[in-house]
């Protein structure tokens, strides 16, 4: 994982620190979450579609996609 930084630049002047604290550390899933897109379910495996392809392949990873972080949640609630 990147190294974080000491500053960050920011255009959310009215929200108070732990607001903008909570949102930076939320990049680290977001990253996990599109490399799992990536990897896992090849959303990014586009070359060469057509619309209509791009299309299909993107409304099928969709639900797969909330299957696998639906099945995710239930077994970190098991293990409590």
């Amino acid at each position: 994982m990147p190294e974080t930084s000491r500053f960050w630049i920011t255009s959310l002047r009215q929200e108070l620190p732990e607001t903008i604290r909570r949102l930076a550390r939320r990049t680290a899933l977001t990253d996990a979450t599109v490399r799992h897109l990536k990897e896992d379910l090849s959303l990014l495996d586009v070359e060469g579609r057509s619309f209509l392809g791009w299309y299909y392949h993107v409304a099928l990873v969709q639900p797969f996609s909330s299957i696998a972080v639906s099945g995710s949640c239930r077994a970190l609630a098991r293990r409590g």
